[in-house]
């Protein structure tokens, strides 16, 4: 994936953490946080991505660019971590 991609990336789910933590959604907790870790690399690398803060045993949907690059359950504590 490109610097551009990634930065994207990075972006989209920086607002979509803003959006879980402003909506009224009664399954997701007060603050939710997501975090990436990989800022550049080639193409077709593994981007982690995890969370905590959510409900527990909430599922967690990743997009990118409209479509669903990955998807995982928070713990019992809230917590996810997951490769796309």
């Amino acid at each position: 994936m490109s610097k551009k991609g990634l930065r994207t990336l990075s972006l989209f789910i920086t607002l979509l953490a803003l959006t879980i933590t402003c909506c009224p959604v009664s399954v997701v907790a007060e603050r939710a946080y997501i975090y990436t870790w990989s800022t550049q690399g080639p193409s077709g690398i593994y981007i982690e991505v995890w969370g905590y803060g959510f409900t527990n045993y909430t599922t967690v949907t990743i997009y990118f660019d409209d479509k669903v690059v990955g998807t995982d359950t928070t713990d019992y504590y809230g917590c996810f971590w997951t490769l796309i």
